[in-house]
């Protein structure tokens, strides 16, 4: 598959953070590679690390349960069974049954949810910096494309943003699906409807006209039933799986926008572990992250029945970097990405320069894919006329 291009192989050595971390210095996040969790490079052996700890994590996710964003945990613990079998069971409460996508950070730094998705968009000060990546302005061409650079950058730069929570992986939803009732071919298409779009999101969709709504994941479906929402700015996969097809019928996708995340974790429960069995649960993590979370959302719309049926039946238009309709949206945009770097600036966090550290990354990992290769991520398409 073409993700296994793209996916930046990390440093072939487990180099952590966590030493330092545990001392108080350096942030939250494990500065890892994608190594073997052994010396011999094979799977510890249960009996062989007498001194690991069993641990029962409840994971949270605001996703409804059949959102392919959550095989993310499965395969977690699949990994983790491979890596330390019989030590460590995660619990998964989907739906906001646990926490809700606004709570979710503060719950996992009080021990809600020992695992949890943060949204980036949905944290803007406790995350400003990260905040850059959900900003228009750099046409990510790919969900693992935008992951990526994340993962690079706090890697490189490890921002004190992360400090009190320990980064498992990162993962984007790269370009945007806008599902709506009514057709979406140029920005001025937009002026005045009522989308789903929250955060930076948000604030995107306003800058294009339009009015953007914050409501649960989960209550997308009926608000746009109701007459509530005239539309919804999300993932395609997501869209597909919350059947947003039997409520409308269009899609406008482009890589005009980006929703960033953190699969986060308790930095407490994280520590409670020794740190060469750390080690061994952040080995699993990397490898979920690359081998599924950075790509699943492209590999999905190929792969996944719902997903494909939803892309047979949703009318389409697919604005790429180049297309004349794109300037319209992106110009609008990027004016608010500008305007959050001075933000930063004054506030002292030294924005334009995070800006060209985190654009150097995006530029290296957009390089490793066109518009074209990220288009045969779809399946046959009904384009709208």
């Amino acid at each position: 598959m073409m993700r296994k291009k793209l996916v930046l192989l990390l440093v072939a050595a487990l180099v952590f953070a966590v030493g330092l971390s545990a001392c108080g210095g350096g942030s939250g996040t494990a500065d890892t590679g994608g190594g073997d969790a052994t010396a011999g490079g094979e799977p510890a052996a249960e009996d062989a690390n007498p001194g690991w700890i069993e641990m029962k994590l409840t994971a949270a996710t605001f996703l409804p349960e059949g959102n392919p964003t959550n095989a993310c945990f499965s395969n977690l613990q699949a990994k983790l069974d491979k890596y330390m079998p019989g030590k460590m069971t995660i619990d998964v409460y989907y739906a906001s049954t646990l926490l809700n996508e606004a709570d979710m950070y503060d719950g996992i730094l009080a021990g809600t949810a020992d695992i949890g998705i943060v949204s980036i968009s949905r944290n803007v000060s406790r995350f400003p910096l990260t905040q850059l990546f959900c900003y228009p302005g750099f046409a990510f061409k790919g969900s693992g494309v935008a992951a990526e650079a994340h993962w690079n950058w706090i890697q490189s730069e490890k921002p004190a943003e992360y400090d009190d929570i320990t980064v498992l992986m990162t993962q984007a939803t790269g370009p945007m699906a806008l599902v709506t009732k009514e057709r979406v071919a140029t920005v001025d298409d937009v002026a005045g409807k009522q989308y789903r779009a929250d955060g930076v999101i948000g604030e995107t969709v306003g800058s294009w006209g339009g009015v953007p709504v914050t409501i649960e994941d989960s209550e997308t479906y009926e608000s746009l039933r109701s007459g509530l929402l005239q539309g919804s700015y999300s993932f395609y996969g997501g869209s597909a799986k919350n059947k947003l097809d039997e409520v409308a019928e269009y899609v406008m996708v482009s890589p005009l926008t980006n929703m960033a995340f953190i699969f986060g974790m308790n930095k407490a429960r994280f520590e409670e572990m020794p740190a060469d069995q750390q080690e061994a649960f952040m080995r699993a993590a990397v490898e979920t992250m690359q081998e599924y979370t950075w790509w699943f959302n492209e590999e999905n719309n190929v792969t996944d029945s719902d997903v494909v049926a939803f892309a047979k039946k949703m009318k389409h238009t697919m604005i790429g970097p180049d297309d004349p309709a794109f300037a319209g949206f992106n110009d609008r945009g990027k004016v608010l990405q500008g305007e959050y770097v001075k933000k930063l600036d004054a506030d002292g966090l030294d924005g334009t320069g995070q800006l060209e550290v985190i654009r150097k990354f995006v530029e290296e990992a957009n390089a490793k894919v066109t518009w074209e290769e990220y288009l045969a991520y779809y399946p046959p398409l009904t384009y709208a006329e």
